[in-house]
């Protein structure tokens, strides 16, 4: 071997890499990437999000989906939300960069949004400190709304365009209620959607009636990561038009521990895959 090409040889050890693509170029095209993805966010934001900061928006009556991606899902989440007449409301959105995903089949990763089972014990940070609650005491998947019963969390063998399931959660919050889960399947998303079917209520005094409750979600995996898009939104009596903070950040408490529990869920199946 000539001393040119050893040398070569050489820095290839070193390295892992022949004539691979700088850092800043690499930067660039996921900025690229997601730009094509999620047209109304600004450059600010794009950089944020890729550094692993969630953005999040709240809003009240008016509906806003400017995080959402360019996706089928997103225009049935803002005529989901748009028509209970929602009195608060917030997005937010999160990227986890880890090529890894995939080495998940599509359906392995469909399915892990139905392992209701699994956010049984889910943990959440108590707002400005490092206190730790449980947000569900219990979840399970449900026969159905009549009688109930508990039954194993629904797998499938090949994704539907469409699906439902029943669940019953004991939230900290919300207390024991059960609700409808509706997947959708396109381009390569999921869109999971949960709406209360019971009165959510604090204490005694009913908050939240049935329907009136509804947290979405879009499951979008790419070459460098999955990105995680949530909307949540609720209906209350106007006697509680002063406590949309409370509301917004109970909102985000669940929307941050369910992006935790899935990140969670989809590394161990990538460990398990290994």
């Amino acid at each position: 071997m000539s001393p040119f090409l050893y040398a070569i040889f050489i820095a290839i050890l070193l390295t892992g890499n022949v004539f691979g693509t700088p850092p800043q170029l690499s930067a660039q095209q996921s900025h690229t990437d997601t730009r094509a993805l999620f047209p109304k966010l600004s450059s600010a934001e794009i950089g944020t999000l890729l550094l692993g900061e969630p953005l999040n928006h709240a809003y009240s009556r008016n509906v806003t989906t400017h995080l959402a991606a360019n996706t089928e899902a997103t225009e049935r989440i803002r005529r989901t939300i748009e028509a209970m007449s929602p009195s608060f409301g917030l997005e937010a959105l999160y990227f986890f960069p880890s090529p890894q995903v995939q080495e998940l089949s599509p359906v392995h990763l469909y399915n892990l949004t139905r392992a209701i089972s699994t956010m049984e014990g889910l943990k959440y940070t108590v707002e400005n400190s490092t206190t730790r609650k449980t947000l569900y005491k219990e979840a399970y998947a449900i026969n159905n709304p009549q009688s109930a019963r508990r039954v194993p969390d629904p797998v499938v063998r090949s994704i539907p365009s469409e699906a439902s399931l029943y669940a019953l959660q004991d939230d900290d919050g919300f207390g024991r209620n059960m609700y409808k889960v509706d997947h959708f399947h396109e381009s390569g998303a999921t869109h999971i959607q949960m709406s209360n079917l019971t009165t959510i209520r604090m204490g005694f005094v009913p908050v939240i009636r049935p329907e009136l409750f509804s947290l979405h979600f879009v499951i979008l995996p790419t070459e460098n990561g999955l990105f995680f898009y949530a909307n949540g939104a609720m209906r209350t009596p106007a006697i509680m038009s002063g406590f949309g903070g409370l509301a917004q950040e109970g909102l985000r408490v669940r929307i941050d521990a369910l992006y935790d529990w899935f990140v969670e869920q989809m590394e161990v199946a990538v460990a398990e895959e290994l």
